[in-house]
């Protein structure tokens, strides 16, 4: 076994991110102030080197990565290591009780904060790189069951509804499907100690207060990355890369019987970190390191209106105060709407770590088209990650087309209509998809 472990360079940082209080806290369509800290945010970056060649992952506990906040640092990087920028993958966790990062929000952003914070990013991007050791990587899975569900269902009149909606549907079953996956990208020196870990798992860090929260937080993938270095020490740096969880979160609300523990936040958190903990514990080396990566740019049109939606807007307008706090969002968005027949433009990027596959997409994406990548990726092990960076971090939900349609027609859930949250063109999710897929096999040519 010895012969076939493969020994890089490997660095990894973990800086402090927690913004000056008070602040706007994104996540929903109404404004929140920050007034404590209940568990602080932190930016952490792995970088990995073999035979002159890097690739470096950064992943934050934000809502959203913009090009503002990581490209400085990956520009920095690349000057003075001559390390490619399609090496390079930035990504948030999508906490919902983090600041608000993107200029220009619906709820204003701390300017001095957004300056800071590429600044903060570059910290850990260049402290990885500058700390290497000679290093084992390790891939590890297994699954965790019970602790995230698809939050949208499916009705028997062919609607979708989001949530614990109560408007008389019978619902048949979730309207999309699940990853319960928990992957593990585990870095150690050649003393076997353990320096670094990723995990990848899908479920939308939306489970520290809601709608009524005063606190920062870094919510569940940071409550699990604490479990994980209670177990092995504060000194660990550990990130949190977000899978598919566009139309993922832990309530399970076509459940029969009644939950008679607690659910919430410490639930998920401790079920991700105890998987995580069985994934290491079984995981195997990598025997072989290349390390390159590639990057797409894509061009998306943007949904045009059409008088199908006109209709669906007047009809809700006609709810007069009985609108549902999502349909009195969708109607201001629809007449606000500004971009019919334009065209939005960002990246699609992916890594490949010896036999492991990093594809990471902008938005919230569904889990269908994660599982239709991993179905069809040419690597052993596949990480997808959502919310990686874009020129504005707002690229929005990536429905399956079919759930587009739906939510054009009026009979989609949350994640899918039109403007509100399915900003791009139905077929948004699969042209993105068809990039990774063609990419991944590309860094795979054998």
């Amino acid at each position: 076994m010895a012969d076939q472990v493969a020994v890089c360079r490997a660095g990894a940082k973990r800086v402090c991110i927690t913004p000056d209080l008070p602040c706007e806290m994104a996540g929903y369509f109404h404004s929140r102030i920050a007034e404590t800290v209940a568990r602080d945010l932190y930016a952490a970056a792995l970088a990995l080197e073999n035979d002159g060649e890097y690739v470096v992952i950064v992943s934050c506990d934000l809502i959203a990565m913009t090009d503002e906040i990581c490209m400085p640092a990956f520009e920095q990087a690349s000057r003075e290591y001559g390390i490619p920028l399609q090496n390079f993958v930035a990504c948030a966790t999508h906490t919902h009780t983090g600041p608000v990062v993107r200029r220009g929000s619906r709820f204003p952003c701390r300017e001095d904060y957004v300056d800071k914070l590429p600044g903060l990013v570059s910290e850990a991007v260049m402290g990885a790189l500058k700390d290497m050791f000679d290093a084992v990587v390790c891939v590890g899975g297994t699954h965790a069951p019970g602790l995230a569900h698809n939050r949208l269902s499916r009705c028997a009149d062919g609607t979708e509804i989001f949530g614990r909606q109560t408007d008389g549907s019978k619902v048949i079953g979730a309207a999309g499907p699940e990853d319960d996956t928990v992957q593990t990208l585990s870095v150690y020196d050649t003393d076997k100690n353990l320096r670094a870990i990723a995990v990848n798992f899908a479920c939308h860090p939306d489970l520290s207060g809601g709608g009524g929260a005063t606190a920062i937080d870094a919510c569940w993938p940071g409550e699990m990355t604490e479990y994980l270095m209670s177990v092995h020490g504060p000194d660990v740096v550990c990130m949190m890369l977000q899978g598919t969880a566009g139309d993922i979160n832990h309530s399970n609300h076509r459940a029969t019987v009644e939950r008679w523990l607690p659910g919430g936040r410490s639930t998920v958190a401790r079920g991700v970190a105890g998987a995580a903990l069985y994934a290491m514990e079984i995981a195997e080396p990598l025997g072989d390191l290349p390390l390159s990566g590639d990057r797409q740019e894509l061009e998306i049109p943007y949904y045009v209106r059409d008088e199908t939606l006109y209709r669906l807007v007047a009809a809700l307008k006609e709810k007069g105060e009985d609108a549902t706090y999502f349909e009195e969002n969708l109607i201001k968005r629809v007449e606000s709407w500004p971009n019919d027949g334009k065209t939005d433009h960002f990246g699609v990027s992916c890594l490949r770590i010896g036999d492991l596959a990093i594809a990471a997409m902008p938005g919230e994406i569904f889990t269908g088209w994660g599982l239709e990548i991993k179905r069809y990726s040419p690597a052993k092990h596949t990480f997808v990650v959502e919310l990686a960076s874009s020129h504005d971090g707002l690229t929005g939900y990536k429905a399956t087309v079919d759930q587009c349609m739906r939510g054009a027609r009026a009979k989609g859930a949350y994640g899918a209509l039109p403007t509100l949250s399915q900003k791009h063109f139905p077929a948004a999710g699969q042209v993105m998809t068809e990039a990774v897929i063609e990419m991944l096999h590309g860094l795979w040519p054998d």
